[in-house]
């Protein structure tokens, strides 16, 4: 059992005798955590500068899920809003940006940049992955409401919806579609294509 302790810490518990088995702390705040596999990914935003020479930015840290021990760390521009995985790879959203990085070694396999238009104030903020009929997608949700769907392999933008109105609570993949909820209704929509049709 994994989970997040205030603003910077991730702490195991062992599931048959309810103690502690590691803990992993950072300076930074931790602002998205997913376990997959034998992986646990965490997103921190740093707000001073690397030794790269960069300032203000995010860094994925791979940990594993058995010993807490870090297994690498990838720098991503801006805050890093949520984290996806799938198979061979993990996806992490940071501000207008999405990249695709291995899971095993951490190197970037690709970046999408999303228009300030569509990506809003604060970005992206939710991703899922989606494996319909061999079609592996990223569905990407905005602070503004907007809705993406993106080639999981190569980050490819394959449609874009900004009428889905969905800023805001679940996303559920089913079916091969996307469902929501905006104000009172149900909403649904293709994750192959992107069409919606209200519910």
């Amino acid at each position: 059992l994994i989970g997040q302790v205030g603003y910077s810490r991730i702490v195991a518990w062992s599931k048959t005798e309810g103690h502690e088995a590691w803990a992993w702390s950072t300076q930074s705040e931790i602002s998205a955590l997913v376990q997959y596999g034998d992986a646990v990914y965490a997103g921190i935003y740093v707000r001073g500068c690397w030794s790269s020479g960069r300032c203000r930015g995010g860094i994925v840290h791979s940990l594993d899920v058995s010993t807490g021990e870090e297994l690498w760390r990838t720098e991503v521009n801006g805050w890093v809003g949520a984290l996806a995985c799938s198979p061979g790879s993990m996806y992490a959203a940071a501000g207008e940006s999405i990249h695709g990085i291995s899971e095993k070694t951490g190197k970037e396999l690709w970046v999408s940049k999303v228009s300030k238009e569509v990506a809003g104030r604060r970005g992206i903020t939710d991703l899922l992955y989606a494996d319909e009929e061999r079609n592996r997608m990223i569905i990407a949700r905005t602070s503004q409401g907007s809705l993406l769907g993106l080639g999981a392999d190569d980050g490819t933008i394959n449609w874009v919806n900004k009428d889905a109105m969905a800023s805001e609570g679940t996303l559920l993949l089913e079916g091969g579609a996307l469902h929501f909820a905006s104000d009172v209704s149900l909403h649904s929509l293709s994750v192959r294509d992107g069409a919606q049709s209200n519910g």
